[in-house]
């Protein structure tokens, strides 16, 4: 548990993700009145990645929006 949550503060996903060069989809969860978070996110496009970079954010009621919006996901994932 230490070591997972030590890799979890030890990641740098600009460092990372900067030198992916397949295509990159965020998907995010927000909720209503979360709609300044999105600055932040969108600010990720900023770092470019060979294959490029991709952010969606959906509305759903919890974390786990492979369950909540299977469609969109998928969509998003696959490029559609």
């Amino acid at each position: 548990l230490e070591a997972a949550v030590r890799t979890m503060f030890a990641y740098r996903p600009a460092e990372v993700l900067a030198g992916v060069s397949a295509p990159i989809v965020a998907v995010r969860r927000i909720t209503r009145g979360d709609e300044s978070t999105i600055v932040s996110v969108d600010a990720a496009r900023t770092l470019h990645p060979p294959g490029g970079l991709t952010v969606l954010h959906l509305m759903a009621p919890g974390h786990n929006l492979p369950r909540y919006r299977p469609d969109e996901v998928t969509a998003a994932i696959l490029g559609r």
